[in-house]
């Protein structure tokens, strides 16, 4: 589809990469954007930007009212951007808070779900568009301690998938964000190098246009789709293993995050210096093999080594 002359309608758009989304959606010439908010003063805090372009929508995705009512006002979008999401930060087994899971499934899961009934008519009835779902790493690599973030993300995927199939024969496509680390206030937590919300914009938006269905918006998915693609079970055992070891036991939560996230940073660090070394090297005629070419042969050997 087409971006620019669009009609964009994005959930939780008051901040962080749904922020990111309606920045970029009017960089690439939107002609509207519906910025959807659990409380409208947020909305319209955003729309003070652009007047012209930008439209508030009290708009909370676990209310079939709002999102029947949102539907029933912006019956011009072509666009949607199922950016809401919550995240409770809790265990799904030995946690204080049983109904946290529920929550998470409530808005990451049944609100992309109810968005993309009501909308999709809209879509199709004004030519065709897509739908672009904002999901996370951990939806494609089960994490302990995410309680039921991760397993709503699963599903979110799997109704990616399902929804493609079935919208298709009414123009409507849908796109899949698999989003690793980003600097908003819900992965405050998380203690490694993280991209831009406009970054995760710019990239969904590209892959929309491009009918992508599937797409790794930045370094750190990219690394954990290439984790996933090596030992599918792997990360999320040493994880688990990880958490029984009496140094993450007597740390407090925060602690543990900022240690993994200190020890993954170094070894990128660590990995992408050595690379770019070698490549220059390899530039001036040094190294007579190309280092990624090295790389690629050396984890092939591994794999080939252990299937043997």
């Amino acid at each position: 589809m087409k971006i620019e002359g669009c009609t964009a309608i994005v959930t939780g758009g008051n901040r962080g990469i749904g922020l990111g989304f309606v920045e970029e959606l009017l960089d690439h010439g939107a002609a509207r954007v519906y910025v959807g908010a659990r409380k409208r003063a947020d909305a319209e805090d955003v729309a003070k930007t652009d007047p012209a372009r930008i439209v508030p929508v009290e708009l909370d995705v676990t209310r079939p009212d709002q999102v029947a009512a949102a539907a029933d006002k912006a019956r011009d979008v072509t666009l949607v951007v199922n950016n809401a999401g919550a995240f409770e930060m809790q265990r799904l087994y030995g946690t204080d808070d049983p109904d946290a899971a529920r929550r998470e499934m409530e808005v990451n899961y049944f609100g992309v779900l109810s968005m993309s009934r009501a909308f999709a008519p809209v879509i199709a009835a004004n030519g065709g568009g897509g739908i672009i779902n904002v999901l996370s790493a951990g939806g494609i690599v089960a994490v302990p301690d995410m309680g039921g973030y991760s397993p709503s993300k699963f599903a979110a995927r799997a109704a990616s998938d399902c929804l493609r199939a079935e919208l298709a024969p009414l123009g409507v496509g849908v796109t899949a964000l698999i989003v690793g680390s980003v600097d908003t206030r819900m992965a405050a937590h998380v203690k490694v190098k993280k991209s831009q919300p406009r970054d995760i914009g710019k990239a969904g938006l590209w892959a929309i246009a491009n009918g992508v269905a599937e797409h790794d918006t930045d370094p750190h998915s990219i690394a954990v789709r290439a984790h996933l693609a090596r030992d599918p079970h792997g990360l999320a055992k040493s994880m688990a293993e990880f958490q029984q070891m009496p140094m993450a036991k007597m740390w407090a939560e925060d602690e543990v995050q900022a240690f993994i996230g200190d020890v993954m940073e170094m070894a990128m660090e660590g990995i992408d210096q050595g690379m770019e070394e070698m490549r220059a090297m390899h530039e001036a005629g040094m190294m007579p093999i190309s280092p990624d070419t090295l790389r690629f042969t050396r984890l092939e050997t591994k794999k080939l080594i252990k299937f043997i």
